[in-house]
């Protein structure tokens, strides 16, 4: 056997050692990915432009622990030593202890990150935007599990605080989300984004399509609808057709340079 065959049969040798991304706290294996696995979602992750995302896991339990972070929560498992595919990394906290990885970005440059473990583990999982330059400028990103947004479907979000202009200015992030497992088929949407002044008068509109898994980052979105002062308005965003699953957060700078997010719906 040459150096080289060696040096492979010893790393597959000491790969499986390891226990399996999908295996639960007590090392059994889980029945199925369906039945014990869930996802936290995360719209708006980046690691382009002068920002990065880091999501950090706690690991409560006495064992070892994978977390799976993906544009996908169906990637397929892959293992540590030998190397993952772009766009799936594993958050690999000891026990008792935490970890923290940067998100991959292998869906474009604004993307959701999808967290998927044990659905017991996954309440320890948080994410975070800093500039890269100025890491004390930031915001947390809103951590929302997908089985709870595949109960709700919900088919109009509102975000409250929208604003362009002197007082700041508004991004707004939408996500077709994904499904465990992944829904056959076409699953687009098409949307409509209305803006309302703080007394309710109507202000402008966008319409928008999102194809299956897509997430949509708007730019100053309020500024594209041809607003270019509003201090504090509201985003109504409806599902006009289609059957994907909606989600999204908007994301707020007001005029010292502090970011907010906030989510269409309390879940």
């Amino acid at each position: 056997m040459s150096r080289k065959e060696k040096s492979v049969a010893f790393l597959l040798a000491a790969a499986a050692l390891l226990p399996h991304p999908l295996q639960g706290q007590e090392g059994k294996a889980l029945s199925s990915r369906r039945d014990a696995q869930d996802a936290i979602v995360f719209s708006g992750t980046t690691s382009t432009s002068g920002w990065r995302t880091d999501i950090t896991v706690g690991n409560p339990t006495q064992s070892q622990i994978y977390i799976i972070l993906s544009y996908d929560p169906n990637s397929s498992p892959c293992n540590p030593l030998l190397g993952c595919p772009a766009g799936v990394r594993f958050a690999n906290p000891p026990p008792n202890g935490s970890g923290t990885e940067e998100a991959p970005g292998a869906n474009g440059p604004i993307s959701t990150t999808y967290a998927t473990g044990p659905t017991s583990i996954l309440s320890t999982v948080s994410a975070r935007i800093t500039r890269t330059d100025r890491p004390e400028i930031g915001v947390d990103i809103p951590a929302v599990r997908l089985s709870s947004i595949l109960a709700a479907n919900p088919k109009q979000l509102l975000f409250a605080g929208a604003r362009q202009g002197t007082a700041g200015r508004s991004n707004l992030v939408l996500t077709n989300v994904r499904t465990i497992p992944e829904l056959r088929g076409a699953h687009d949407i098409d949307v409509r984004i209305d803006a309302f002044a703080a007394d309710g008068t109507f202000v402008g509109s966008l319409d928008e399509t999102l194809i299956a898994g897509q997430t949509l980052f708007i730019g100053q979105v309020l500024s594209q609808m041809g607003v270019s002062e509003l201090p504090t308005g509201t985003l109504r965003v409806t599902v006009v057709s289609g059957d994907g699953v909606l989600w999204g957060v908007l994301y707020s700078v007001d005029a010292a340079g502090s970011i907010s997010a906030t989510v269409g719906a309390n879940l």
